[in-house]
């Protein structure tokens, strides 16, 4: 892009950049803060205002008093009445790299006028991914409540407020005269989910993600609406006009969470960090921790722990000096629709797949997108060529969250879903009060392929080199029709097997024949979980396996169990039972059970009962969560070792949680286990407990 100086006129492509980013990014605050219902992703938000920001130091004259870079967020609703705040509600500067941090530190030093080497005190959070709000204490007595908006004016929601049960009407602790707190309004990853499923089974919409969700929540005109929403609130900071008032407030950051505390407000961790070091450290743990939070984040706030220091740094237009945004890698997207496809499962669901724009996603490269079934795909109204919000978040399977109407290109049309299956041709079939549709037919080519895929996978059998285009190429040459056959197969006719590659056969060879026959060797000792895993049954993943196999110990007593039986084991419900007993009743199962067994695989090394099943074990019905770092184990193994002696691994610490056991550099975990006062035990101390 050409630039010139300051002092020399701008461009007229430069121009007219600055006036379509500045048009784009004023409607896309107002879709985001006053609609809830944004039409680009905050990282293409991030980038379009990082690149206004740029043009507008390259060319001063282009900046106008309206910039959005001079904007916090967005006017408040005209439907809500109006509210000044005391003391501006800024924004955050953003940082994306460890330099920019780097940067962060270095300019403080260069304000303050102190020397390179000199050590500033910070204090390190997550950033709740949710709405800002400002509250106000009469004498200990919440009096208003009130959103963001532009920074200088929000809107009332005080009524809307009072809803949240985490919200103290009264503080805890006697406050005399006026005291305003800020913090975040958001909903757990957990009560979304659940309230998501609500409204689908009730026929609404369900919500786009969690922080949509609590922004609308939060300026329902109805204040009853917002009091049936999960609704969590956190706080963080006391404006500077009211630390300044009172003398009682703490000077020094994780001190006022303390106090906040102390009066009822819900507080959130935060990291004291004596220098630079400590706050990468502390900013890469929040970002490795990040799927281990029960809310979204977006990145980590880092900010001056000590207020006196802070008033001295002072702030910019829209943001302080000494406190910053440390942004994550972006979970969602927008990207192009490409096309649509259906995908057969082994179960024989069929489900739509969106193809699209290749987009970085968190970090990793996505090209398809999961639209879950025929009624999400029509309700959500995805077409070819559309533009689309992509969300993925941890390890969970890229999905399409919404669609960009105002980007729909005229004439598109909606998807007309298929009735008969892509592979087979065999009509698709949907259970009485089920949405997903199913292929019926047993010997569809894509069942069998994905239920031969599942078997070898990493979560059943584990058998190494037994990927799709392996399964592909032993379903191309007929020398497999079920899993039970894998165990058939020659040493020749691995050797023999063509395998298609960029087009072109590739001979499987001698070599990795060898390889492979191994592999299945290897795989006739399995555990019985992971061959009941392998197995494919509905409903059972591999805690379920893990519990049939502690329970009954052998495939023979599995499949003589009846319902009731099943269902007083532990863990087993009425639906995983009737998938049990359906899946066993089924003579072609009771066949492929057999062949199994005519190959070895419950042979011998089929697990008899342990430890766990005696009850000699410490662990022996306790409930056991892990955190930190492991020396010793990796996370799988751990948790393999916890169920083998009969106790149950779990995520988030509870008042039922009997056992931390507790890593390198634990976090909140181990904070939230001191409290409740749950036992804490090493790597180290917990193989001497079992030993023991």
């Amino acid at each position: 892009m050409t630039t010139t100086n300051a002092t020399n006129a701008a461009p007229q492509e430069v121009k007219r950049r600055v006036k379509t980013l500045s048009k784009d990014l004023e409607n896309a605050a107002h879709r985001y803060y006053v609609l809830d219902d944004p039409t680009i992703s905050d990282a293409e938000y991030d980038r379009l205002f990082a690149e206004l920001s740029e043009l507008e130091q390259q060319h001063p004259q282009l900046a106008s008093s309206n910039s959005p870079t001079r904007r916090v967020g967005a006017p408040p609703r005209d439907d809500f009445k109006k509210l000044n705040h005391t003391t501006p509600m800024l924004s955050l500067d953003n940082a994306f790299s460890l330099a920019a941090l780097r940067e962060f530190d270095s300019s403080l030093k260069r304000h303050l006028g102190l020397p390179n080497e000199a050590t500033i005190e910070y204090a390190a959070e997550p950033k709740v991914d949710g709405l800002s709000i400002s509250l106000e204490y009469g004498d200990g007595k919440l009096r208003k409540a009130a959103t963001r908006g532009d920074g200088k004016t929000g809107e009332d929601i005080t009524d809307n407020a009072r809803t949240i049960k985490s919200i103290p009407l009264i503080l805890h602790k006697p406050v005399p005269g006026i005291l305003e707190v800020r913090g975040e309004v958001f909903i757990s990853k957990k009560d979304f989910r659940e309230m998501n499923r609500a409204r689908t089974a009730a026929g609404d919409s369900p919500f786009a993600n969690p922080r949509n969700a609590a922004a609308g929540s939060m300026r329902q005109l109805d204040s009853a609406v917002t009091a049936k929403r999960p609704l969590s609130v956190v706080f963080y900071a006391v404006p500077e006009n009211a630390q300044e008032l009172r003398d009682d407030i703490p000077d020094n950051h994780q001190e006022l969470l303390g106090w906040l505390a102390e009066l009822g407000l819900p507080t959130m961790r935060a990291e004291k960090c004596g220098g630079l070091d400590a706050l990468i450290a502390a900013v890469n743990d929040i970002a490795q921790r990040r799927d281990d939070f029960s809310f979204d984040i977006d990145g980590a706030v880092v900010k001056v722990a000590d207020h006196q220091i802070q008033m001295e740094l002072g702030t910019r237009q829209r943001a302080p000096r000494w406190a910053l945004a440390f942004k994550l890698p972006a979970q969602q997207e927008t990207t192009e629709v490409l096309g649509i496809s259906i995908q057969i499962g082994r179960t024989g669901a069929a489900t739509p797949v969106a193809e699209l724009r290749p987009i970085n996603v968190g970090g990793v490269m996505v090209s398809s997108a999961t639209l879950h079934n025929a009624e999400e795909l029509a309700r959500k109204d995805v077409r070819v060529g559309d533009t689309v919000m992509v969300r993925r978040a941890g390890e969970v399977i890229p999905e399409v969250v919404s669609v960009v109407m105002e980007k729909r290109a005229v004439g598109s049309q909606p998807f007309d879903f298929p009735t008969a299956c892509p592979e087979c041709s065999s009509e698709l079939l949907a259970e009485a009060g089920k949405v997903v549709r199913r292929c019926p037919a047993p010997q569809c080519p894509a069942k069998r392929l994905a239920s031969i895929s599942h078997f070898a996978s990493r979560a059943a059998m584990n058998i190494d080199g037994l990927g799709d285009k392996v399964v592909r190429a032993l379903l191309r040459a007929e020398l497999v029709q079920d899993i039970g056959d894998l165990y058939n197969v020659s040493t020749q006719q691995w050797s023999d097997l063509r395998l298609v590659t960029d087009d072109r056969e590739v001979r499987f060879g001698q070599r990795r024949a060898a390889k492979m026959q191994k592999a299945l060797g290897d795989s006739r000792s399995a555990p019985l979980w992971r061959v009941l895993v392998g197995l494919g049954i509905r409903h059972v993943g591999s805690h379920v396996a893990r519990v049939l196999a502690d329970a009954l110990h052998n495939i023979d007593d599995i499949i003589a169990a009846d319902n009731a039986q099943l269902c007083a084991i532990r863990d087993i419900g009425d639906e995983v039972a009737a998938s049990l007993v359906d899946f066993f009743d089924n003579p072609n199962n009771l066949v492929l059970i057999t062949s199994l067994k005519g190959s070895g695989v419950f042979g011998e090394n089929s697990p008899a009962p342990s430890d766990a099943a005696s009850g000699s074990t410490p662990l022996m019905g306790k409930t056991v969560v892990i955190t930190g770092k492991l020396q010793h184990y990796t996370r799988a193994e751990l948790q393999d070792l916890i169920r083998r002696h009969g106790g149950r691994a779990t995520s988030s610490v509870s008042k039922k949680t009997d056992f931390l056991i507790a890593g390198a550099d634990a976090g909140s975990k181990l904070e939230k286990a001191k409290k409740l006062g749950i036992t804490i035990v090493s790597e180290a101390s917990l193989n001497e407990i079992l030993d023991n």
